[in-house]
């Protein structure tokens, strides 16, 4: 490791690559430019992708082509394209096949001399090699869902670069190792190469990648419910985060103080440490999406915790501020979700009218943030529960509820599957059809074998279940939620 520690200071001053050309140069120069900055909005991606199909229309050499095609996959990760960055890596692969052995070690020894520099090169962007696009490989195929493949590409990638002694290299790729087996729920594996990492970056005294590693590990170990050993993870990475002075990834992890103190039912510290801390978000230079969220989930949960408090005054207080802040940041969809479901939660707690209700939950369903959308289901679940009192209206809600039980089935989310599957079960009985019924009891009782969710079966097959006030479900909902996971 000797030579190759970070320099938290050091600027962005020279480039690595020469160019004959002036021209290609300045257009080069005017990608990586587009490429590095930081926000990585679309439209600068897409002006990228534009110059890169420029600059590979001319006579260039087979290295800038195969870094440019790298590069172009790169945007269309950041572009959420997934597919597109495949196939751009496989074009880049092809291109590599065609190198010489010489050309092939050019792009090894440039990579290792740029990430290993003290140095920090304009163009580091560009310095991609074959185990780096073996594990941008992979991790699109994580996006994917295709995790096992996704490991299969990182293993490979991480044996190149321990042959190769690229110490930062293969410490992304077991941190990327670690993020698959996390998605696999292999936590125990998952921890250990996110350990592995950490050391790696304490090792380079890399303090921004120490921050980031530990949230990654302090996320798992919430995931994995050891709040405990979490909790020691978040006061490390807020020593870190005061040291380098990195305020953003401080105010989140605060954030996650308040999810761990939750679900060890410590919830008046949860609240005080929510409370106390949810303006840091204004100290935050250069403020980001992501902080935006974490400002708009302090609030949601403040809200959350002074339904069960049964705070009326505060509840007002906050909704009034998340209502402020989403006419204000409403265009990001993930603040717009947390204002609408926090209005349905309020307005099933205050008996408001189950139609309106319905039509705020029916929008914040989707696949794009599945906690709000199994919150959002828990209160679609009691509507129809209350509404399935009524005989007639059991057909208008057969489909609607087939659609529900199709979403959870897609999502894994079975404790919510079986719950839908009860009502139809519900609506059979209504309508007398007796097929209907064996069959659907037959896929509770398999799901509640399989999935360890038997001691919800009898409460489910009950018709007369419903002698709890709206308060109380609310209340007894947002406390599942809140010894589950929202991140």
């Amino acid at each position: 490791l000797k030579g190759i520690k970070s320099n938290q200071s050091r600027v962005k001053l020279v480039s690595f690559l020469q160019f004959d050309s002036e021209p290609l140069r300045e257009k080069v120069n005017k990608i990586i430019e587009l490429f590095d900055n930081k926000s990585k909005d679309k439209a600068n991606l897409d002006k990228a992708i534009e110059l890169i199909n420029i600059v590979l229309e001319g006579e260039i050499d087979g290295i800038l082509e195969y870094r440019l095609i790298g590069l172009k996959a790169r945007c269309y990760a950041f572009k959420v394209e997934f597919n597109e960055s495949i196939n751009q890596i496989e074009i880049a692969m092809g291109k590599y096949n065609l190198l010489s052995v010489e050309e092939k070690n050019i792009l090894t020894s440039d990579r290792n001399r740029v990430i290993n520099s003290d140095m920090q090169y304009k163009d580091k962007e560009l310095m991609l090699d074959h185990p780096v696009m073996l594990r941008l490989k992979g991790t699109m195929y994580g996006y994917l869902g295709e995790y096992y493949t996704s490991i299969d590409y990182a293993k490979k990638s991480l044996e190149l670069q321990q042959e190769y002694g690229n110490i930062p290299d293969v410490a992304d790729t077991l941190n990327s190792l670690g993020v698959q087996y996390h998605r696999l729920k292999e936590f125990k594996i998952a921890e250990s190469y996110n350990r592995r990492t950490l050391s790696i970056y304490q090792e380079l005294e890399n303090e921004e990648n120490i921050i980031q590693i530990l949230r990654n590990i302090i996320l798992l170990l919430i995931e994995w419910r050891k709040f405990d050993t979490a909790m020691v993870d978040i006061d490390k990475g807020i020593e870190y985060c005061i040291k380098i002075n990195n305020k953003s990834i401080q105010y989140n992890l605060y954030y996650l103080k308040s999810i761990c103190l939750v679900n060890q039912a410590k919830f008046n510290q949860a609240h005080e440490v929510l409370e106390s801390n949810k303006d840091f978000y204004h100290r935050i230079e250069d403020q980001t999406t992501d902080d935006h969220i974490n400002y708009a989930g302090y609030i949601f949960e403040l809200i959350l915790l002074n339904i069960k408090f049964d705070d009326d005054e505060k509840i007002s207080k906050y909704l009034n501020e998340l209502k402020i802040f989403n006419n204000k940041h409403g265009q990001l969809e993930d603040v717009s979700k947390l204002y609408m479901m926090t209005n349905a939660a309020v307005l099933f707690k205050n008996d408001a009218d189950l139609d309106n209700i319905k039509d705020i939950l029916l929008d914040l369903i989707n696949e794009e943030n599945l906690d709000i959308s199994k919150l959002a289901l828990e209160i679609f679940y009691e509507i129809l529960n209350i509404e399935l009192t009524n005989p007639n209206s059991y057909l208008h809600f057969s489909e609607l509820i087939q659609g529900l039980i199709e979403f959870c089935k897609k999502y894994v989310l079975k404790h919510l599957e079986i719950k839908f599957l009860s009502l139809q079960y519900r609506v059979t009985i209504i309508g007398g059809d007796k097929d209907e019924q064996e069959k659907l009891t037959n896929e509770i009782n398999f799901i509640a074998n399989e999935y360890n969710l038997r001691e919800m079966v009898p409460e489910l097959l009950e018709l007369d279940k419903i002698n709890l006030s709206r308060k109380e479900i609310i209340k007894s909902i947002i406390s599942d939620f809140q010894k589950g996971l929202r991140l």
